[in-house]
């Protein structure tokens, strides 16, 4: 599985008017990238929608930065791939 950070930062840039610049690793959601809860949820939504993965109730506040959006997003992928 290939996290796709191209689209990401395309998704952000048109549904926040982030600049893609800005959008990197290391970013903080809220710090340096502004987004208030309901973007949040609605990131956590799209990267559920584009790679079938769930994140639980408490994520909204769990994760603080892109990097660690993407290994929760990596991991559930490796478990799904692993045979029950």
């Amino acid at each position: 599985m290939v996290f796709d950070l191209v689209a990401l930062r395309q998704f952000m840039h048109r549904r926040f008017r982030i600049a893609p610049a800005k959008i990197n690793l290391g970013a903080g959601l809220v710090d340096d990238l502004g987004l208030d809860e309901l973007d949040r949820m609605e990131l956590l939504m799209y990267l559920e929608q584009r790679y079938e993965v769930e994140f639980p109730e408490e994520s909204l506040n769990r994760y603080e930065s892109i990097i660690e959006l993407i290994i929760y997003v990596v991991l559930k992928k490796m478990e799904q791939a692993i045979p029950q």
